[in-house]
Parts: C-alpha cells; sequence; structure tokens
C-alpha cells in the first residue's frame, strides 16, 4: 500500500482550494488531495502535461466532495470524479485555450448547470457551460459558449450573479478589471457544434455552442488599482448587491459593490466600498469565508482576516497570522475551512502553512511540505530511521516517522501506524542539488553534490539526534564531540557549526572587540549603529515535526569538509559499505572530464581517479562486499571496477550495452547480479559468476518506458524499475523459468 507522499504546492496564487472534506491543491503536473485531520496525501492526480495553476472543488455539489476542476500550463482544463471504488478519474479534458490556463471559477446556473470562466496567457477569457444532468439529453459535457478577448494578459478570473444577471470579473495586467454579463435576451454569432459523447477516462475537446441562448457583453471597467491585478473573488450575494474584492501589486485590497439597475443600459452599477492598505507588499490571493469575513494574503509573509463594522463603514483588521524568518518570498495562495475556524496557506518554498483557531487566538501546527521542483537522489539512512532527498530546489529534506510518545489515553498497539513528516532541511544552498549517500561507519553522516564542482561533507548535529530520539522514540547513539547546531551566514553556501551558547557569547565579544579596536563600526551623525546586528542563534531541540519557518532556519546540519578535485557540476556519488571509499563523478565530454574519483573518507584525500567512459558517468553502485564499483554511463557502455588492497583497477568494459544511454545500476544483495536500466525501455540483469568475476547477460526485461531508476530490495530478489512516465513496476523470478517477470 501507499504510505507516504511528499510534494509541494506549486507556486501561484490559484492552485489550493479547501473543500468539504480535503484540501485540493496543484503539485508539479499532479493535482494533490490533503486530508488536513490526518495532514496526509491521500490521492495524486496525473492528467496534466504541465504546472498545474488552478484548482477548485464544484461548489455545493450533491455529491459532496466528489468533483474538481484543475487548470493547467498545458492549455487544458480537466474535470475529475471519483469512482464507487475511492480512485479518481478524468472525466473530461477541456481544450481551447491557446496558452497557459492561469484561472478558473465555476458557478451554479438557475437550472442545475454550471457555468466556468477560464483566462490564460493567449489574451483571452473562455466561458464554458455545462447543462444539467437532469435537462440535457445526452451525458452532460462543458462547451465552449463564448471567447472574449479584451487584449489585455488576464491572470484572474471570477463569476457570481447580481441579481438574475451573471457577471465575470476579470483582471490583469494594467490595473483594470473588467465587468462582463450575460444578457439571455440577446443573441450570439458562435457556431452550433455536433453533441459528442464520452466515457469518464474518456478526452474531450470542449466545442463552441449557443446553448443556452444569449450572449456576453462588456458591462464596466473598473479603474483604481496601479499594477497588475492578481486575485478576484466574489462574496456571496445579498439584497444590497454583490460584493467584490480586488487584489494586486500595488499592495491594496480594494471593496467594491455591483448592484442591478434594470432601467439603465449597463444594468450593473458598481461603487467602491473600501481600499484595504495594510500589506506591505504584493497581494496575491483572496478567499471569502461563509461567515462573510474576507482572508488576504502578501507577499509580505503575512495572512489578514478582515471584518466589517457592524455599521458597515469599516473594515477592520481581526486577526494576522504569518511566517517568521527565513529565506522566502512570502505567501502565494490561502483557503479557509467552512467552519472559519482552520487556516491554510502556501509559499514559494512549496510548503503548506496550517493555523488552528484554539483558545481564543490562531495557532500554527504541523502542515504539509516537501519539494516543489524534480526530485534528483533519495538515499535511506543506514539504520532505516529516515531518508533524505535531494533536488533542483536547491533544498535537502529529510523525513521520518512521527511516533507520539506513549500514553494511558493512546493505543500502544505496534500495528498502529505511524504518518511520515520533513523533520530538517539539512541544506538550503544556491544551486540545484543533484546527489547524496550515506557514510555506513559514521552515524548521520552524508556527502552531497550539486551543479558545482564541489562534494560537501555534512554532520548532524546533537540538536538533530535529540530531535530524531523525540519524534521516533529511538534510542541514538551519544556523541559529544557534535556540534550544538548550525547556521548559514548571510550571502554564504557553507553551514557553519554552533557548539554552545558561551562560545557565541564569546565570539561575540571577540567581534565587538576588534570592530571597536578597527573603528570599523558605522555610526551616523548622533552615535547610532547604521546597522542592525544580527540576531543571536539559539538552538532548539523539537518533539514534534517542526513548522516551516523552523525548518528553514534551525534544522540545518553543519557542514565539515569539501572534497576539491572535479571540474564540472556533479552528477553521482556513492559510499562504500564499509564506508572507507567515496566514489564520485560529474558530467563529462572525454575520459578525463567522466572520470570517477575516489575519495578516503577519513583523510578526505584521493584514493584514485577511474579512467574508462567517454561521457557523463550518470550512477555508481558498490558491491554488498565492497568487493566491485559499477559505473554506467551516458555512453552506453557500463564499467566494473574490481578492489585490489586499497585501490579499484578496471576488471570489465562492456561497450554498447544497450542502445541507448544508461541510466541507472545496482547490485543485488548477494552481489550475483547487478542490473542496468537504459533509455531503450529495457532492463538488463547480469550474472557475475565465481572469483574470476565474469560477466555475462542473465536476462532482459522489456518496460512500457524509458527505464530511469533501479532498486533491489535488501530481503530477496525483487527488483524495482522507475521509468520516465513515473510508472514503478516490481520484478521477480518466475517460478517456472530463470527469468523475471513483472
Amino acid at each position: 500500500r501507499l504510505e507516504y507522499v511528499a510534494i509541494g504546492c506549486n507556486s501561484t496564487a490559484h492552485c489550493i482550494s479547501w473543500g468539504s472534506h480535503y484540501v485540493a491543491y496543484g503539485g508539479g503536473n499532479f493535482v494533490c488531495l490533503l486530508d488536513p485531520k490526518e495532514n496526509q496525501i491521500k490521492a495524486t492526480m496525473i492528467g496534466h502535461q504541465g504546472r498545474v495553476n488552478g484548482v477548485t472543488w464544484f461548489p455545493e455539489s450533491s455529491s459532496g466532495d466528489q468533483l474538481i476542476l484543475s487548470a493547467s500550463s498545458d492549455k487544458t482544463i480537466i474535470e475529475w470524479n471519483v469512482t464507487s471504488s475511492g480512485q479518481w478519474t478524468r472525466r473530461q479534458t477541456l481544450q481551447g485555450h491557446e496558452d497557459s490556463v492561469t484561472s478558473i471559477a465555476l458557478i451554479k446556473d438557475g437550472e442545475g448547470g454550471w457555468w466556468l470562466a477560464s483566462t490564460s496567457s493567449d489574451q483571452t477569457l473562455r466561458i464554458w457551460h455545462k447543462p444539467s444532468t437532469t435537462t440535457s439529453t445526452t451525458t452532460s459535457q462543458w462547451s465552449i459558449y463564448h471567447v472574449i478577448s479584451p487584449r489585455h494578459l488576464l491572470v484572474c478570473c471570477d463569476i457570481g450573479w447580481v441579481d438574475n444577471t451573471l457577471v465575470i470579473a476579470a483582471g490583469g495586467v494594467g490595473g483594470k478589471i473588467f465587468i462582463y454579463g450575460f444578457d439571455s435576451t440577446a443573441t450570439t454569432t458562435t457556431t452550433t457544434p455536433t453533441p459528442t459523447t464520452t466515457t469518464p477516462t474518456t478526452t474531450t475537446t470542449a466545442t463552441v455552442t449557443t446553448t443556452p441562448s444569449g450572449a456576453w457583453n462588456l458591462l464596466n471597467t473598473l479603474e483604481g488599482h496601479i499594477d497588475w491585478v492578481r486575485a478576484l473573488r466574489f462574496a456571496e450575494p445579498t439584497k444590497e448587491g454583490l460584493i467584490l474584492a480586488s487584489a494586486a501589486q500595488d499592495t491594496r485590497i480594494r471593496i467594491w459593490r455591483l448592484t442591478a439597475t434594470p432601467n439603465s443600459n449597463s444594468k450593473i452599477a458598481v461603487n467602491i466600498e473600501a481600499v484595504l492598505s495594510v500589506h506591505e507588499d504584493w497581494v496575491y490571493a483572496l478567499c471569502w469565508t461563509k461567515q462573510g469575513r474576507l482572508l488576504s494574503c502578501s507577499m509580505d509573509k503575512t495572512m489578514i482576516i478582515w471584518e466589517e463594522d457592524v455599521d458597515g463603514s469599516v473594515w477592520l483588521d481581526v486577526g494576522r497570522v504569518g511566517e517568521l524568518g527565513g529565506n522566502t518570498l512570502g505567501l502565494y495562495g490561502c483557503a479557509i475551512d467552512e467552519t472559519g475556524k482552520q487556516l491554510i496557506a502556501h509559499g514559494y518554498q512549496g510548503a503548506i502553512h496550517r493555523w488552528t483557531w484554539t483558545d481564543g487566538r490562531w495557532l500554527g501546527v504541523v502542515g504539509g511540505s516537501g519539494h516543489f521542483g524534480p526530485v534528483e537522489d533519495v538515499s535511506w539512512e543506514p539504520s532505516g530511521d529516515y531518508f533524505v532527498s535531494v533536488s533542483e530546489d536547491k533544498t535537502m529534506r529529510l523525513f521520518s516517522q512521527w511516533v507520539p510518545p506513549p500514553s494511558s489515553s493512546s493505543s500502544s498497539s505496534s500495528s498502529q501506524r505511524h504518518p511520515w513528516h520533513e523533520i530538517a532541511r539539512p541544506q538550503i544552498h544556491g544551486y540545484d542539488l543533484t546527489c547524496l549517500t550515506f557514510l555506513p561507519a559514521t552515524p548521520h553522516r552524508l556527502v552531497s553534490g550539486a551543479d558545482e564542482k564541489i562534494l560537501r561533507v555534512f554532520d548532524a548535529p546533537q540538536t538533530f539526534v535529540d530531535t530524531l530520539t523525540n519524534i521516533t522514540q529511538t534510542t541514538q547513539s551519544v556523541e559529544t564531540n557534535r556540534p550544538k547546531a548550525a547556521s548559514q551566514p548571510v550571502l554564504g553556501l557553507s553551514n557553519k557549526p554552533f557548539y554552545d551558547q558561551e562560545q557565541d557569547s564569546s565570539e561575540q565579544n571577540n567581534n565587538k572587540n576588534n570592530n571597536s579596536n578597527n573603528n570599523m563600526t558605522m555610526v551616523d551623525e548622533e552615535g547610532r549603529a547604521l546597522f542592525e546586528p544580527l540576531p543571536v542563534f539559539r538552538p532548539h531541540v523539537f518533539s514534534s515535526p517542526p513548522l516551516e519557518e523552523n525548518l528553514l532556519q534551525a534544522t540545518l546540519w553543519p557542514e565539515i569538509m569539501k572534497l576539491y578535485g572535479h571540474g564540472n557540476e556533479l552528477m553521482t556519488v556513492t559510499c562504500s559499505n564499509k564506508g572507507d571509499v567515496i566514489a564520485s563523478a560529474c558530467k563529462g565530454t572525454s575520459v578525463d572530464t567522466s572520470a570517477v574519483r575516489l575519495w578516503d573518507s577519513k583523510t578526505w584525500t584521493s584514493r584514485g581517479v577511474l579512467k574508462a567512459h567517454t561521457l557523463t558517468v550518470t550512477q555508481l553502485a558498490f558491491s554488498s562486499n565492497d568487493k566491485y564499483l559499477l559505473a554506467v554511463s551516458r555512453d552506453r557502455q557500463w564499467t566494473l571496477f574490481r578492489r585490489q588492497g586499497d585501490e579499484y583497477v578496471l576488471h570489465v568494459a562492456y561497450p554498447k550495452a544497450h542502445a541507448r544511454i544508461l541510466w541507472a545500476g545496482v547490485w543485488s544483495p548477494d552481489d550475483k547480479y547487478f542490473a542496468t536500466a537504459s533509455r531503450d525501455k529495457t532492463v538488463k540483469i547480469w550474472r557475475v559468476d565465481g572469483d574470476e568475476g565474469k560477466v555475462t547477460l542473465h536476462t532482459t526485461l522489456t518496460c512500457p518506458g524509458s527505464a530511469t531508476a533501479l532498486a533491489w530490495w535488501p530481503g530477496g530478489n525483487v527488483l524495482a524499475v522507475g521509468e520516465e512516465e513515473g510508472r514503478i513496476s516490481l520484478w521477480a523470478p518466475s517460478p517456472s523459468s530463470s527469468s523475471l517477470s513483472s
């Protein structure tokens, strides 16, 4: 069964939505469903070929949280529904936009059908309609009803009712807000298509239609914002009219009231009600609560709750939450549950922040987290207590199970499931991280490589060891020489070790004396310091998974060594099972640049350079007994190096082992076989016989897609194969033959 999914939220303003039971958000090309009660992802929906930019639940759907719409950079909108077995499937794909879809908005019509508005980078506003299943003679499908071209780049929209008039608000570049209204008495010039029907998993191209009859017209243009309009949200309609909230990069929120004027040409009157000017940076998202409050989030790292006073003359700031510290770019999107007592927001780093209303105040609780860029490598810590991953998002993240301490009120059954969480972020880098490996001989020590020429070695601080003990309820080895924590200097890439408070105070005093002696302190004419002093670093031990701001600042690992020698960006790194040798390789286009370098893990000196490949070595793997080192490469060959004393020498080179580039290589637990994976959609199993190490091809596995990753189960002959399309297959020896079957 699926145990855990970690994926960050996309850094777009409209890609999170809170339904009745789950929170839906866009993560990469996926639509993810987060259970806020368990704080675990329950489903990931695969269908888009580009980044998901917008997600929304079908409001007031009779089936509850059963229908979702998502918009993507792949120019499509997808409707998702859930089957009776609980599986989410793609019901219909809406095609028509010629560029990335930036936002979507949805509302019911008067007959049980639906209206949908979508904006796109193709500078169009498209209006879609889906008839009610009770009034439609065929299967209810979406169809394009009208296309509006305002000749502006639109990034946000919303749709609502003003009395019996359906209106759409759209905004984007230039600061103007366009109000369009539907006139059911007018005629339209669009053509009527031939009706189409689909099955729930069929992709359908929506077509232009005139049903229901009528046309969309521009009713008003609202001016006031002086920069891009980033968010538009209608509140629930009242007898006084329809409230529209707009937010822009000018840091202001404007409240507009739309009322019906049947006797005028425009049919809609718009008045400005209030201008909210509290945020200090771009305001990206807005959300109305069922209680009539307004939620706003901004790049100033805050989320504000607004409420109109009793007499309706002033909007008040009644609550404020947000991020503290860290190198982040603020909040992109926000949502609130039906009760108005749970808030959620997401930021640039992909993390999902959550707050709950407890004892008269908002308290931060553990939210979801994960990488917001492609994950390049993952490795288990030798004891199995946690695993670490690195990504192109320039972060290294550490995940472990959270085992609450036993209590009289909770069950202590060993079968109880314990959720996984991110509990540390050992490295936050300035380059894309590409590879990592643990050093088995030293607990909690690892080496990472990035799109730079340096290997960096990290040791876990004592605060992490204590935190790991608290969170996993396991006993860790005690070492007195570990630094207490780590911090990253301003504009630096190396994590600096921090040992104790006394040392820190002594260093601060020395710095003050040096500054005083050297007359380096910069002051103004009145003797005041021109620059604020850096905050005092305070190490912290956690008893529960840290919040995002703590992950960014208080869970770094100190860097203890750098290994120089490669001439290009690092590609792969591994360590012998004994822990004495580190092997690494970088990107290369010649024998010299594609060489494998060996390092001594005790003295941190070079132990040799292995030259055999002419293009980049993509992966390295030691056999379980460290007798062999396997290397696979872009030059379509694999090489086997054999240990002789303290050195490794070339034992076998197999040119043209595959028809395309080799992406991965792995050893079986008994060292009798190793496997290689290739872009040619095959995985080949090779047998190593006897002390002489004769290598022969044992069998070939054919995959549906390009094989990119391999892992051999340590407990037996089960091989996991990862493919380019995201598929993972498991292979085991067939009982009736020597070949492997899926």
